[in-house]
């Protein structure tokens, strides 16, 4: 005849709430290397074409005073893991129309910063987006395959129809040698 005492029948109940507890703790532990292991890192990387007129003359950012020549993948991080300004927008391959944006919110005014580029505060600067005129350009957040112009001093002789076009924008990205592309 089976006898089971109460102190056996506690010593299986204490048995099965350890081994659930395990079992619990080790499916939890499961989840979450599963979902650490599978997640994947978004990055921001886009690419925008502009044109910069100072006083009717075309200007040129393709030499390598404008680069930024580390690989976009190796982005720096400061102390506070803050993104460097430089490694949000810049420019890469001797490209001088098409910048790299690898930050949401950053704008024309952080590339044109970057280049160390300034711009006169007392010359007014105007600003086409898309084909449409916009007031305070340099300081709007860069959007992926904009295209501007921006026109400091004199507008004479400037066809404002003459953008960087998207599929420029597009050939870039696919040749990007220094965006870990």
């Amino acid at each position: 005849m089976l006898s089971i005492s109460i102190i056996d029948i506690l010593t299986i109940m204490k048995i099965l709430k350890t081994v659930m507890f395990i079992g619990l703790f080790v499916a939890l532990v499961t989840i979450v290397v599963l979902y650490f292991a599978t997640k994947k890192e978004v990055h921001t990387h886009f690419h925008a074409g502009f044109i910069v007129y100072v006083n009717g003359q075309k200007q040129d950012y393709s030499d390598n005073q404008y680069m930024y020549l580390a690989v976009c993948s190796v982005i720096a991080k400061q102390d506070n893991n803050d993104i460097q300004i430089r490694d949000m927008v810049h420019l890469h391959d001797n490209v001088g129309d098409v910048a790299h944006i690898h930050e949401e919110g950053a704008t024309w005014n952080m590339l044109f910063k970057n280049m160390d580029i300034s711009f006169p505060p007392d010359i007014p600067i105007v600003g086409y987006r898309n084909g449409k005129k916009v007031a305070n350009l340099l300081s709007l957040s860069i959007k992926p395959y904009d295209s501007v112009i921006f026109i400091v001093g004199s507008d004479k002789g400037i066809d404002t129809s003459h953008y960087v076009p998207k599929q420029h924008i597009v050939d870039i990205e696919g040749k990007a040698n220094m965006c870990g592309q």
